[in-house]
């Protein structure tokens, strides 16, 4: 039954478990008569009670077809029914019982064993070493003194397992690693002598207590040492210090693996063990406290099985079918990317930057076959697929090697255990059933390679190296309580809060991340052991709730496929939620209003300050004004209209479009520098009429429309003597008319339009004033080409809250900007990360440079910060300019943060399902929800639906049905930061961008493919 922290039992865990119980098991709780058929054959009727025992159920309920793994077994209860079977005359394999575990079954597959059978041989001492290894190692006894060890008191000596070659090989870069404290105050009533003098000859009993390695003659070698203990002195030392000395303990070749310390407390004594996981398992601590409870009782003890009996078996591996195992398992396997690796100067200095966090749970079982063992397995490559983005993982595992059919394997203390790599393929049209199955078949079949070694699988070839180049660790192990006492005994210790095997002593994983499963039948246990330099606090909060999420998920839902799986939990919803936290104001009003505002605020103040004409925005409003008028008047423009733009860099450009948007209409900037084919493709879709331009393209602009007006000085004088400047027409213009189009790159090779209205675009803009500080003090640069979406920033933003836009020619932008910078004292400025490559910092004197169009570099960021507020600025053109802004606070952080939504809502969704959240923290494609999507591509319906939705899932929120409807789908790839903020990670398309501005690559592939078709 679950137990809670105080040993009672946990009700709201037991319910929960039982609700995911499947039909199967909860057949076996019924109270309704069931026909279950009796045992029949004798060896049936042997395992039944053997059943029984190892399960601790009545033996009356197990019936010939009940399956082990259903009523109650487990991967451990398995190898112990593996063991009994053996003591009462039957063998049996544990891949058999995983094969099929029904009774019935297991005891068809049952071998009758004879005499033979149990004749062990026995392993003379030092057998297993040559003569050569025998001489070097007592030479080395002889000579080097810091061994403390010597020949005469050398009882055994053999070799390594390659786990503890391995662990030692480590051990000999970080001595600190691999090294476990256990620490218990010793229980009232026991005496110390008596405790002392049981646990020296509990020690006595087990030969790896007493064990080292050394390292000679190209071989490492576990020498056991006579009756030796290795008690600290703890006279002179309070118990704080003595357990901060053991933080500094260094544990590798030649040295005592194991040592003990006795500390008088204000509470009582104090027992602390600490050793290292070259010389122990769990099942190691479950034998020494069986142990260690019956000799303090005087009780008779179990034999101890000698562990090189393990170590001869792993000698006699077949190296070539290991090979060919794992170069089949391991063939065309990549290197893991999830979690990152520390750099080598991190490695250094990352002793101390280890953490862990506990979490107690039940871990459920879908069917009777699946082990609790599988379903870690499984769920951890689920979630790895997620943070790595790929159905091609792979993790390490350390396993129990006790399924190893070697006898006496359950009685044998020692590191009988494995690390291996684990490669797993998610099908994702695969059932959850199958894909466990699958699983558990490929862990069955591994347990006879599994001893090889992990450094001779990576010396196989470079898949095998890859494969074994992970950076997670997947530990599953019984559950270690080394104070629970003998069945009607009281516990000798008692263990205090510190009481974790896996608690590091400055680094006891030298893996990024480590998972610790310590499987109990009173509840389960999971141990993240992280590196936090590597995988942040709130990081691993995010992963082991995805994680718990994704095991109660495969135990749940066995028929459903893995594509439709929920990997998302209700806490990665509160999380999305909790990093969408501002709702912004709607702002339900024109563009031209919000700058005639700003006029009737400050007339006198500056608008454009541009190299051919300086506007005020009493200025800029009248000239606006009286083109309006003659436009409506004179050309007939009406609301619902498009009406071009083709300016080079001046002043009359925002004269037209702001007398554009008072006339009602809407417009459209096209580049005189584009090829005239292109700007036809813009014409024929707007089906305008009229561009308004300057003098330089009048003759561009007369080939492509009707009508051309060209907008200067000499015509605003002449529309002075007629028209009122105080006023724009009497046009009823309303916040859901459109304000401009733009022309962005599409795949078709033809450009694709999309609308803006104006509610759109002042709602954006002044949620992004709001955020950066945009006062009229600011006098903010003017130099993205008005056909490209950063230009809205720059000019929409700045005139609609009072400051000052400033123009520079088109000469002097691209060759004198710093001084047109320092000239005009130009304080903000937009600008592509390529561009600002091209400035240097130390010439111009900004306060604001915010970055956008492209993903920025960190040579950028390092050039910048410090000398600037560096704003991230992303967001599609389909938003208007920004949907996420950040500021760099440090030098160290990602260039690629984009920030926190503004203007609207992001959420990071599934790529595939843009109604499925994907998981805090991994990666997904970034959708808008809100006021500041695009009306639509213009008479592109088809295009339109593909790139927005509103149909939207039940977790978004809708702070008004009317203008948070909809999704637009970025197409940009990213996922959340620990904080709330987005990193920015790619396309999931084939769009780029060139100098900020998008580009399709199917287009410019349609444009080679017909030119090379004539």
């Amino acid at each position: 039954m679950p137990l809670g922290t105080s040993a009672k039992l946990d009700r709201k865990l037991l319910i929960a478990t039982t609700i995911l119980l499947h039909k199967e098991q909860l057949d076996e709780y019924s109270l309704v008569n069931s026909s279950k058929r009796a045992p029949e054959t004798k060896t049936e009727k042997i395992l039944q009670q053997l059943w029984a025992d190892i399960l601790k159920i009545p033996i009356e309920s197990i019936a010939r077809d009940d399956n082990f793994l259903q009523i109650g077994g487990d991967s451990m209860a398995v190898i112990r029914l593996v063991s009994t079977a053996r003591e009462n005359g039957l063998g049996l394999s544990a891949r058999e019982v995983f094969n099929d575990a029904r009774l019935h079954h297991v005891a068809a597959k049952a071998q009758t064993l004879t005499k033979k059978d149990y004749d062990v041989k026995f392993i003379e001492p030092f057998s297993m070493l040559t003569q050569s290894h025998m001489e070097a190692l007592f030479t080395h006894c002889s000579n080097d003194m810091t061994t403390l060890f010597d020949k005469a008191r050398v009882e055994d000596a053999y070799p390594c397992s390659k786990f503890q070659e391995g662990l030692l090989a480590l051990a000999a870069k970080n001595p600190s690693s691999y090294i476990a404290r256990f620490h218990y105050r010793i229980y009232d009533g026991v005496g110390l002598s008596e405790f002392k003098a049981s646990w020296e000859k509990t020690v006595k009993m087990f030969p790896n207590m007493r064990s080292r390695i050394t390292h000679v003659d190209g071989t490492s070698i576990q020498v056991i040492v006579k009756d030796y203990i290795n008690w600290d002195s703890t006279d002179h030392l309070s118990l704080d210090d003595y357990l901060e000395s053991l933080r500094h303990i260094r544990m590798g070749y030649d040295s005592p693996l194991c040592r003990y310390g006795l500390v008088e407390h204000t509470d009582g004594i104090h027992f602390v063990w600490t050793m290292h996981h070259a010389v122990f398992d769990g099942w190691t601590i479950r034998l020494i406290s069986k142990a260690l409870q019956s000799v303090y009782e005087g009780m008779k003890t179990v034999q101890s099985q000698p562990f090189s009996r393990f170590i001869r078996y792993t000698l006699d591996l077949d190296h070539q079918s290991a090979s060919e195992y794992w170069s089949r398992q391991l063939h065309n396997a990549k290197r893991a990317t999830y979690p990152g690796r520390l750099s080598s100067m991190d490695q250094e200095r990352g002793t101390n930057n280890t953490g862990y966090m506990d979490l107690e749970m039940s871990v459920p079982k879908p069917t009777a076959s699946i082990t609790k063992a599988t379903m870690l397995r499984a769920a951890w490559a689920v979630v790895l697929a997620h943070r790595s983005d790929t159905m091609d993982v792979c993790f390490g595992t350390t396993v129990s090697g006790r399924q190893a059919p070697v006898v006496g394997i359950t009685e044998m203390p020692g590191p009988i255990i494995a690390t291996v790599p684990v490669r797993i393929h998610l099908q994702q049209s695969q059932s959850v059933l199958s894909f466990l199955e699958n699983t558990q078949a490929q862990a069955s079949e591994m347990v006879a390679f599994e001893q090889f070694g992990l450094h001779n699988i990576r010396k196989l070839n470079d898949d095998a190296k890859d494969a074994c180049d992970f950076s997670s660790l997947l530990v599953i192990q019984p559950r270690q309580i080394l104070s629970q006492g003998n069945e009607g005994s009281e516990a000798l210790l008692i263990p205090q809060s510190d009481d974790k095997a896996d608690e590091v002593l400055g680094g006891y994983f030298t893996y990024p991340l480590v998972i610790q499963a310590h499987l109990h039948d009173c509840g389960d246990r999971l141990v993240f052991i992280y590196n936090k330099l590597v995988v942040a606090e709130q990081e691993l909060v995010a992963l082991s709730n995805q994680f718990k999420h994704i095991i109660t998920q495969l135990a749940s839902h066995p028929d459903t496929l893995l594509e439709d799986l929920s990997t998302t939990s209700d806490w990665d919803v509160e999380q999305a939620l909790k990093f969408n936290p501002e709702v912004p104001e709607i702002i339900d009003a024109c563009v031209h209003e919000l700058i005639e505002a700003q006029t009737r605020r400050n007339p006198s103040a500056p608008a454009i300050c541009s190299w051919d004409k300086n506007l005020t925005y009493s200025q800029l409003n009248e000239s606006a004004n009286r083109l309006a008028q003659h436009l409506v008047k004179a050309y007939a423009v009406k609301p619902g209209d498009f009406v071009h733009v083709c300016f080079e860099k001046s002043a009359w450009h925002f004269v037209s479009i702001l007398a554009i948007n008072k006339a009602g209409a809407a417009w459209v900037p096209l580049d005189p520098s584009h090829p005239e084919q292109r700007l036809r493709q813009v014409i024929d879709q707007t089906c305008s009429t009229l561009t308004l331009t300057s003098v330089h393209n009048i003759s561009l602009c007369s080939k492509l429309t009707e009508t051309v007006l060209q907008v200067d000085a000499a015509l605003d004088e002449s529309l002075a003597m007629k028209e009122d400047g105080d006023k724009g027409p009497e046009i009823s213009v309303t916040s859901n008319f459109a304000s401009y189009a733009l022309f962005t790159s599409g795949s078709t090779g033809v450009a694709k339009c999309l609308v803006m209205e104006h509610r759109a675009v002042c709602t954006s803009q002044m949620a992004i004033a709001k955020r950066l500080r945009l006062t009229p003090q600011v006098r903010i640069l003017q130099f993205a080409a008005f056909v490209f979406d950063l230009s809205i920033g720059e000019i929409i933003g700045p005139l609609i809250t009072g400051a000052c836009v400033c123009v520079p020619s088109e000469h002097t932008r691209l060759n004198g900007l710093e001084g047109f910078i320092n000239e005009q004292e130009i304080s903000w400025a937009y600008l592509t990360p390529s561009f600002v490559r091209t400035v240097d910092p130390d010439t111009i004197n900004l306060e604001l440079l915010l970055l956008a169009g492209e993903a920025v570099p960190r040579d950028v960021l390092s050039t910048w910060f410090g000398k600037v507020r560096l704003v991230n600025g992303w967001g599609p053109a389909e938003t208007c300019c920004f949907s996420t802004l950040h500021e760099w606070s440090s030098i160290n952080e990602s260039p690629l943060i984009i920030g926190r939504p503004v203007g609207g809502f992001c959420w990071i969704v599934s790529p595939d399902n843009h109604q499925r959240l994907v998981p805090t923290g991994t990666l997904g494609e970034i959708v808008i929800q809100g006021p500041t999507i695009l009306r639509e591509y213009l008479a592109d319906i088809g295009r339109t639906n593909i790139s927005t939705t509103s149909s939207l899932p039940g977790w978004a929120p809708r702070p008004d049905s009317k203008h948070w409807n909809r999704f637009y789908k970025s197409g940009d790839l990213g996922y959340y930061n620990t904080d709330g903020t987005i990193v920015f990670n790619g396309r999931k398309d084939s769009q780029i961008k060139i100098r900020g501005l998008r580009v399709e690559l199917e287009e410019i592939e349609h444009y080679i493919r017909t030119t090379l078709e004539g």
